[in-house]
C-alpha cells in the first residue's frame, strides 16, 4: 500500500500532522532527514521538492512507528465506477460485481456489499471475457444482450442474443469478436437486462438444456410419454365426433391411430383429467393437447 502521494498537498499535510503528533522535528530548513523529507509533495517558492531515495525513508518511518496505522494515507482506487469485478479464484462460484460506488477509502459493490480498497483489489480483478462461464448472461454498453457459451481466445459464439432493438436471435452466432457490435465493451449482465433476454427466449418456445450445450424447443404440444397404462382418457376418431371415455393401455407410433386403448384404437387421444367438460361433446380440445 502507499503512504503517501507525491505532488498532492493534501496528502503531504497528513504527513506533516503526523510527524508533529509524535514529536518530530519539521521546521524548515532542518527536520528529522532533510527539507526534501519534510517536504515531498509541498511547493515552496514554486518549486516541488520530490527526491525518490527519501521518498522511501518516509514511508520506513510511517511502517516502522508503534501507530502507524493511523498514519496511512487515501491510495487511489484501482477500480472505478461501473466497473465489473471478478473473483480471483474463479473456481469458488462468486459472481462477478459491479462496482456502484466509491468513497473515501472504500468500494460499494452490486447488493450493497462494501470492501475496503486493499481487500478487494487483492481478492479480485477487472471482469473480461475470459471470466464467462457457460449459460452465463452478457451484455454491452450498446444495448445488445447474449448467453455465452465458449470462448476460444478470438471470438466467442452464444446460445441466443438480443440486440439493441429487442429484436431476438434464438440460433447465436459463432463470430463475435472483440470488435463486433455484440462484444463492444462487454461485461456481465445486470438483473434487468438478464431477466429481459430470459423471458424473450422463454416467448420463443426455447430453453437452455444445460447437459446438451444447445437450446431446445420447449414442447407446445402435451407430452405423450405422460400417458400410463389405465390413464383416464378421452379418445374419438376424427373433429366433429364426440369425445369418449377409455382406459389407456400403450401407444404406438406405426399406427394409422396410434393411441390404443382397452378395447380400440384411436387416432385423438387426450387427458380426461382437465378435459371433463368435454365428455359427450364435439368441442375442440385446447391447442397444447393436440398430439396427433
Amino acid at each position: 500500500m502507499n503512504y503517501y502521494k507525491q505532488g498532492n498537498a493534501a496528502n503531504a499535510d497528513k504527513i506533516r500532522a503526523a510527524f508533529e503528533k509524535f514529536g518530530y522535528d519539521i521546521s524548515w530548513p532542518g527536520g528529522c532527514a532533510s527539507p526534501d523529507v519534510i517536504n515531498i509533495g509541498v511547493e515552496r517558492n514554486g518549486a516541488k521538492y520530490v527526491v525518490a531515495e527519501t521518498s522511501e525513508y518516509i514511508k520506513c518511518i510511517i511502517k516502522n512507528h508503534p501507530d502507524y496505522k493511523e498514519l496511512e494515507l487515501p491510495v487511489e482506487p484501482k477500480f472505478k465506477v461501473g466497473d465489473w469485478v471478478a473473483y480471483n479464484e474463479n473456481k469458488s462460484g462468486v459472481t462477478p460485481m459491479q462496482i456502484i460506488r466509491i468513497t473515501e477509502d472504500r468500494y460499494i459493490i452490486s447488493g450493497n456489499w462494501s470492501y475496503d480498497f486493499k481487500t478487494l483489489e487483492a481478492d479480485w480483478h477487472l471482469w473480461t471475457i475470459e471470466d464467462a462461464k457457460d449459460g452465463d448472461v452478457l451484455a454491452t454498453d450498446n444495448g445488445w444482450t447474449c448467453i455465452f457459451k465458449a470462448f476460444d481466445g478470438c471470438v466467442f459464439s452464444s446460445y441466443c442474443f438480443m440486440d439493441s432493438e429487442k429484436w431476438f436471435c434464438e440460433f447465436g452466432s459463432e463470430a463475435h469478436t472483440p470488435d463486433s457490435r455484440l462484444n463492444g465493451n462487454i461485461h456481465p449482465a445486470t438483473k434487468e437486462q438478464r431477466d429481459l433476454l430470459l423471458a424473450k427466449l422463454l416467448e420463443a418456445g426455447c430453453e437452455l438444456d444445460a447437459d446438451k450445450k444447445e437450446l431446445k424447443k420447449i414442447p407446445s404440444h402435451y407430452d405423450i410419454a405422460n400417458f400410463k397404462p389405465f390413464d383416464k382418457v378421452l379418445v374419438r376418431c376424427k373433429d366433429g365426433w364426440n369425445w369418449e371415455c377409455n382406459l389407456f393401455s400403450r401407444y404406438d407410433h406405426r399406427l394409422q391411430n396410434p393411441f390404443i386403448t382397452c378395447n380400440s384404437s384411436y387416432p385423438q387421444c387426450i387427458p380426461f383429467e382437465g378435459n371433463e367438460h368435454l365428455l359427450g361433446t364435439t368441442d375442440m380440445c385446447d391447442e397444447m393437447y393436440i398430439n396427433w
